[in-house]
């Protein structure tokens, strides 16, 4: 930058000015919205799908209120077997 401004002084302003514009035009139009979803809503819309809010991929509902707690720690058990293989 001081390069830039040597050889057209303060102009190089504007050019900087411009491209800060440019960022706040590309985040506010293309920033995905996070805010109150779950890391697996937000890989849903990341990847594409949308959230699914409680219901599980195979088309259960996910009311853990009424499971057996051995069931609902068998089945997290199984969506996060993959952690024991990375690590």
């Amino acid at each position: 930058m001081p390069i830039a401004l040597v050889a057209i002084g303060w102009k190089m302003y504007i050019i900087n000015g411009a491209w800060d514009a440019l960022q706040v035009i590309f985040v506010a139009l293309f920033w995905i919205e996070t805010k109150n979803l779950s890391l697996e809503d937000i890989d849903r819309v990341i990847d594409g799908n949308p959230p699914l809010n409680g219901i599980d991929p195979e088309g259960d509902y996910d009311n853990k209120d009424t499971k057996d707690l051995n069931q609902i720690t068998e089945h997290e058990a199984q969506k996060t077997t993959w952690v024991k293989r990375v690590f």
